[in-house]
């Protein structure tokens, strides 16, 4: 237990140091009281849940951090659109969803394939505009171009997502998807 407690402060010690540079509040680690077993084991409990609360925001800013980032990329690429994206966009998958949402937050009209690299893994990520779906469905567009990455995916008419372990693919998914 006492092991548990050192491992799990030091965790909190971790987190706090990157919500302190972030400029958020850090969680206070509750004193451990070693009187007693009982006592080890409420601290331990406290313990937990300090550290599970430095977890969670850490998690919101970054999600905000990168929300804020994709919103002013999304402005930037349906500024250059034509009316369709194709492009690799940075950040990985969790980047990528937040992509897409800001296509959908500014009502983007047109067709949207993004597609990002994270850690060799390709994601990718389509947006079709309702006015669009009766001739072009985001999950089939998935389906067609995620074997290009080595995988699959799927979703909805207006929004879907795939992934694949071949990130070495992600030209040949962009050329296909701008031959579409």
């Amino acid at each position: 237990l006492l092991t548990e407690i050192v491992d799990q402060t030091d965790k909190l010690t971790v987190l706090n140091t990157r919500l302190e540079a972030e400029g958020a509040q850090t969680i206070e680690s509750p004193p451990a009281d070693k009187s007693c077993l009982e006592a080890l084991q409420t601290s331990n409990l406290k313990l937990k849940d300090a550290l599970l609360a430095a977890g969670k925001a850490l998690k919101k800013l970054q999600t905000a951090r990168l929300a804020s980032q994709a919103d002013a990329l999304v402005g930037g690429l349906i500024e250059a659109a034509d009316p369709h994206i194709i492009a690799q966009v940075e950040g990985g998958g969790a980047a990528l969803q937040e992509f897409l949402n800001g296509l959908k937050k500014r009502q983007f009209e047109g067709i949207a394939i993004l597609v990002t690299e994270d850690a060799g893994k390709a994601h990718l990520g389509i947006s079709v505009s309702e006015s669009l779906t009766a001739d072009f469905q985001a999950g089939a567009l998935v389906q067609q171009l995620a074997p290009h990455i080595g995988g699959k995916g799927g979703g909805k008419p207006a929004m879907a997502r795939g992934a694949g372990n071949d990130s070495t693919g992600i030209d040949a998914l962009l050329e296909a998807a701008r031959n579409l």
